[in-house]
Formats: structure tokens, C-alpha cells, sequence
């Protein structure tokens, strides 16, 4: 098992698919919070005890839900300081265009008789980054006939046309955690609500603009990667003279990834991970330095770490489809970028860090 830190670089965007409506966003003594409408609205009809002004406050609400002003006023009267959820909201735009705002991936706890929303960042997220990273690695170094299918075939080590790929992709093999919010003290923690709009390379706008809660620069989450022990156990199975053996040793990369760091029959499980942030770093490399996309970096003042235990990266909503594929796409139109504290920023630009691993 190996220990990692993500630190947020610039605002990431990691969504649930959700959102959340003016309604769901509450004003106190300056700072915003979040807060669940059916809380407020069942508070009310409480407050006034009568169970039959339920359908009129119901319809005050739909009525008031989207337009610009805020549907603060309408809980003026009953007691709110119970029903803020926390992380607070450091910045929210003051816009009317806003509608709509795109929630992120968080779930309830409850601390200290307070509610929180806590942030988390999925451990799919980070493995679907490592196996993007692995395709684009074989595809840059074994193009064959150019056909980007043979490249992904390369990570499975059976025959992909004879076995299922969900049980021979060597995916199957590494396990990834969410990566939980790292604080001392959970009240500390706030997240902020950006403007996103789609440009072109002069830089005007399309008009396009969606408003979308992001995890802020140096936010840290911590979780880990390990390599299933049943891989080890399914190599020392299996007999060198094997067809499945062979397959292994035909795959230029499973050769370098798997067979090369077994061993005396033991897995060297901190190898292979290293050896899969490394292909990401690469990965995020060729992007931010290619042809076809340096300027946006360029022009928003990504830099890449030259530290070889800090890993580069991009994850989440908005950070363009370039940064999603193996392969990159020939040419761009229009592209993302934040408005987040009157600073217009490149998204999802994230580091992974070992932090300590275990020698099991």
C-alpha cells in the first residue's frame, strides 16, 4: 500500500452531477453556506403550525426559485443558524446570470453538532488518470497501425478477442481510495463558487457560462493505491512455459509494469505504482508542453514540478477534453477557464505526493 497527498494548484472541479439553486445557498453576517431548501421549508410550516400553508409556501418558493434575487427573504423568520452546513463558501459571484450551480462530490457528517458537506475527490477519478496515462504511454511508444484499440488491448494479459475484458484488464489488479479532505480542524475548511466561460484563443467569450463550486488552490486530500494481492498469488500460479505467462512476457508493458518487479515470487507492489505516476506525469507533460495546447498553459502559468516524488495532473470538470483521452485531438475551438476571485485560471491542475507506504 502506498500513501498519497493531493494538493489542489489551481481550482479543480470534481461534481457529483448534481445542483443547486439560489435557494440552497444562504447569506449570514457576510459569509455564504450552504443549506437543503426542505429543511427551511419544513422549519417554516412548523414555525407557523398550521400544516395546510405548506402548498403556499411551496408555491412562493417555485415562484422566487429563479429569479435574480436570492430566496433569502422568504426565510426571514424562522431561526437558520442550525441549518447552515458547513464548509462556509468563501467566494460567490455577484451575478444575476446565476441559475444553476454545480455541485460537488461531498457527503454528510455530522462534527460537533454542526452539519457538514464534506469534499471528497473519488478513487475512480484517479485511477481512470492512471490508466489514461498508461493507454497514452503505450500508444506513444508502440503505435503499431495506428489503431488506438491496440494500444488499450495492450493492458489486458489474456487474448482481449477470446476473454472478457473486465476479467483480464490488469486494472482489476490496482485498488485506489477516495482521497478525503486532510485538516486539523474541520471548521477551517471553505470552498468557493467560480464563473466558468468558454473562450477561443483570442480570448472572447462564446457567451456560454456555467457557475460551479471548486475545490480552492492548496486544499489537500490524502488516500492511497495499493496492488491487489491476488495478483502476486495469481503469477506464482501460474508456470513460466504457460500460454498466460507468455502473454505477460509478449507485452512489452505488462513486461516492464508487472513481470520485471515479480520477483523470487514476491511483488514489488511500490514499484508498479511509481511506474504508473510516472507515465501520468509523462502523460500531463506531453499535453501541457504539446503543439497543439502549450498556450493554454503558457498563457495561465502552469508549471510542471521538476521534483521526481511530486506527480502532475489534472482531474475533474472543465479541464478539457484533451486532458481526458490517450490520444490527443488535433485542434481545439474553445476551451474552459475559471473565473475564480477575479482571476481567470486554467482548472484541475492537481500533484500527488508519496506520502509513507507499506513495505506489505
Amino acid at each position: 500500500m502506498m500513501e498519497l497527498e493531493i494538493k489542489i494548484k489551481t481550482p479543480t472541479v470534481v461534481t457529483s452531477g448534481d445542483k443547486l439553486y439560489r435557494a440552497d445557498i444562504f447569506q449570514k453576517d457576510g459569509t455564504y453556506y450552504r443549506v437543503r431548501a426542505e429543511d427551511l421549508i419544513y422549519s417554516m410550516v412548523k414555525d407557523v403550525g398550521n400544516i395546510e400553508k405548506l402548498n403556499e409556501i411551496l408555491q412562493k418558493y417555485k415562484e422566487e426559485l429563479f429569479k435574480p434575487t436570492n430566496t433569502q427573504s422568504l426565510f426571514k423568520n424562522i431561526k437558520i443558524d442550525d441549518k447552515l452546513i458547513l464548509p462556509r463558501i468563501d467566494d460567490y459571484p455577484k451575478s444575476d446570470r446565476i441559475r444553476e450551480i454545480f455541485d460537488y462530490t461531498g457527503y454528510f457528517r455530522e462534527i460537533n453538532n454542526r452539519y457538514y458537506f464534506l469534499p471528497y475527490i473519488p478513487g475512480s477519478t484517479i485511477k481512470g488518470l492512471l490508466r489514461t496515462a498508461l493507454i497514452h504511454h503505450i500508444w506513444k511508444n508502440f503505435k503499431n497501425d495506428g489503431n488506438i484499440k491496440n494500444a488499450e488491448n495492450k493492458i489486458n494479459f489474456y487474448n482481449p478477442k477470446t476473454q472478457s475484458k473486465q476479467l483480464t484488464d490488469i486494472f482489476r489488479f490496482i485498488h485506489v481510495s477516495d482521497f478525503h479532505v486532510e485538516v486539523d480542524d474541520y471548521s477551517n475548511i471553505s470552498l468557493s463558487i467560480g464563473e466558468v466561460l468558454r473562450i477561443n484563443r483570442t480570448g472572447v467569450s462564446s457567451g456560454i457560462r456555467s457557475y460551479t463550486f471548486y475545490y480552492p488552490q492548496n486544499m489537500k486530500f490524502s488516500g492511497e493505491i495499493k496492488i491487489q494481492k491476488d495478483l502476486e498469488i495469481y503469477l506464482k500460479n501460474l508456470k513460466k512455459e504457460s500460454f498466460y505467462y507468455s502473454r505477460f512476457k509478449e507485452n512489452a508493458v505488462l513486461d516492464e509494469m508487472i513481470i520485471k518487479n515479480f520477483v523470487n515470487d514476491k511483488l514489488n507492489s511500490k514499484a508498479i505504482i511509481i511506474f504508473l505516476l510516472n507515465k501520468l506525469k509523462e502523460y500531463t507533460k506531453d499535453v501541457v508542453k504539446s503543439d497543439q495546447y502549450s498556450f493554454l498553459f503558457q498563457k495561465y502559468d502552469v508549471k510542471i514540478s521538476d521534483d521526481n516524488n511530486i506527480y502532475d495532473a489534472y482531474i475533474g470538470r472543465f479541464k478539457g477534453k484533451y486532458l481526458n483521452i490517450p490520444v490527443l485531438p488535433n485542434n481545439i475551438r474553445t476551451f474552459p477557464i475559471i473565473n475564480a476571485k477575479n482571476e481567470m485560471r486554467k482548472m484541475g491542475h492537481i500533484t500527488l505526493e508519496i506520502k509513507g507506504e507499506d513495505p506489505k
